[in-house]
């Protein structure tokens, strides 16, 4: 973008000082800017830009026009001129409720304003919005006292009193002023904490107020700007979106107020710096890694002693098992030398049993024998025939005869 030179033009022409005041300013305004074309013109009031329609609109013919500060819910056309308007507007109403805020005591309010149109507009949009506060508290309007009169009453003002700054361009002498001057000065000798409602005024020893951001309106023109060079459409903002909170923390201070009762987004000016206000997102920021950092460090510190008593536990049950291992191990050698013992001994015995079966079975060894009727005694001690203890203790078999000697004897007659 390329660069850009602003010129401001106070013309003064509220009110006329002398009856051709207007068109005087016009021909010299079209002489000191003869042959310029402005991409930009910004007019404040409803008195600016009806001496840009009037008496100024051979001025940079054409030119676009932002209208700021003038009449409210009107829809501006002109013929020549593409004119937008930004609704920018004070807020009384706001500024007292901050007031009320730090001076809850407050019995009565002093609206200090000129008597130009403009001034008296915004005198006019007070008193309708203090309207809800009548018979609570006492108002009164400067508007009918000269300057002069106001600097000696101020410093006289009833304990509890609040001074509510709007603008002073003249007073009812007709005599010109400097607003920013005279809220200076009102300031520094009231013996009652003044507010105000533009933020150019924030360091003129006012206590703060709902104000325009000027800086913001600022930042709105340049934007409006780009959108010209770009050949954009304009976005105009609401008017709130002008206004802020905003309070001189010195006068905080020096009235002894508590500025926690202020919104949330109050901004404070001169405000000591402190690490929270300076850093606030990084400390912020800092913060969140910390806690972040050290909940990782108790959930790894978890962690860890769940691994090591895990890693005990595991030890302990390994080492249980081993011992059990060597426990089972040596019951199976025991076992296995038992059962070995076991078979050796059935293996024996088996072996004396065979042995003895053998022996039986050849009828070997000392077999008891009646000497008389020849039966034989077993090992249960019975006597049997000779022939039932060989058949059970032997395999052999029996073919039945007859000697001779017996049929000699059984059978005499068969012997012959």
């Amino acid at each position: 973008m390329r660069s850009v030179d602003f010129v401001h033009e106070y013309l003064d022409i509220a009110p006329p000082k002398f009856p051709a005041h207007r068109s005087k300013i016009s021909e010299l305004l079209l002489q000191k800017y003869a042959g310029q074309q402005f991409d930009l013109i910004v007019t404040y009031s409803k008195e600016g830009l009806n001496f840009l329609f009037n008496e100024g609109k051979e001025l940079s013919p054409g030119s676009p026009c932002i209208a700021i500060f003038g009449e409210l819910n009107k829809e501006i056309r002109h013929p020549d001129r593409k004119v937008t308007y930004i609704p920018l507007e004070l807020d009384p109403r706001g500024t007292l409720e901050r007031g009320l805020e730090l001076f809850p005591k407050t019995r009565k309010v002093l609206y200090v304003s000129g008597t130009v149109p403009v001034d008296m507009m915004f005198e006019s949009k007070a008193r309708t919005e203090f309207a809800s506060w009548q018979g609570k508290l006492d108002f009164e309007y400067t508007s009918q006292r000269s300057v002069d009169e106001l600097m000696k009453y101020v410093v006289t003002l009833p304990p509890d009193t609040l001074i509510i700054y709007s603008n002073v361009t003249s007073d009812i002498t007709g005599k010109t002023f400097v607003p920013r001057d005279v809220v200076k000065s009102l300031a520094s000798i009231s013996n009652a904490p003044v507010l105000s409602m533009f933020s150019t005024q924030i360091d003129t020893g006012v206590i703060g107020g709902s104000m325009v951001d000027m800086e913001q309106v600022g930042v709105m023109l340049g934007n409006v700007m780009l959108a010209l060079e770009s050949g954009k459409p304009l976005i105009t903002e609401s008017a709130s979106s002008f206004t802020k909170p905003m309070f001189n923390w010195t006068q905080i201070k020096r009235w002894g107020v508590n500025p926690d009762r202020l919104p949330a987004d109050s901004v404070f000016v001169n405000r000591p710096l402190t690490l929270w206000g300076q850093y606030k997102r990084a400390v912020i920021s800092a913060v969140l890694v910390i806690l972040a950092l050290s909940i990782m460090t108790v959930a790894l510190t978890i962690q860890n002693r769940r691994r090591k008593l895990a890693e005990m536990s595991v030890r302990e049950s390994a080492a249980q098992l081993v011992a059990e291992r060597d426990l089972l191990e040596q019951r199976v050698i025991e076992r296995t030398i038992d059962i070995n013992n076991q078979h050796e001994l059935l293996r024996q015995r088996n072996e004396e049993l065979e042995s003895a079966l053998v022996q039986i079975k050849r009828l070997e060894g000392i077999i008891p024998i009646c000497m008389h009727c020849k039966e034989i005694r077993d090992d249960t001690g019975c006597w049997n025939q000779l022939e039932k203890y060989i058949s059970e203790n032997s395999e052999a078999q029996f073919s039945h005869g007859i000697c001779e000697k017996c049929v000699k004897k059984y059978y005499p007659d068969m012997a012959d």
